[in-house]
């Protein structure tokens, strides 16, 4: 997985790309954990991720939940059809925000 961070402001974006799986979960969390200090709105840019796994599932929803004790605003945008299949099939899409 490949992850471009994008600040703007007091807004990062995180674009991945690729795949979100056993080995790249704790890649996302570990940068996850850095933006958390510099700033109070996060983006994920889902546009290029053609594929997440049960690790990679736990890893977002771990970071929504770190993120809101927080204060701090995590959306996920541009999420690709089949990856939106899989959060409502899991029901991850209820504790998660898309935008």
């Amino acid at each position: 997985m490949v992850v471009t961070k994008i600040k703007e402001n007091e807004r990062v974006t995180l674009k991945l790309q690729g795949k979100l799986g056993a080995t790249t979960s704790s890649q996302l969390q570990e940068i996850l954990d850095e933006v958390y200090a510099e700033s109070d709105e996060i983006i994920l840019d889902l546009r290029d991720l053609f594929y997440i796994s049960s690790s990679g599932l736990r890893a977002l929803l771990i970071s929504h939940k770190t993120a809101e004790i927080q204060g701090i605003s995590v959306t996920l945008t541009n999420v690709p059809r089949s990856i939106k299949i899989i959060f409502d099939a899991t029901g991850y899409s209820e504790y998660l925000v898309f935008g």
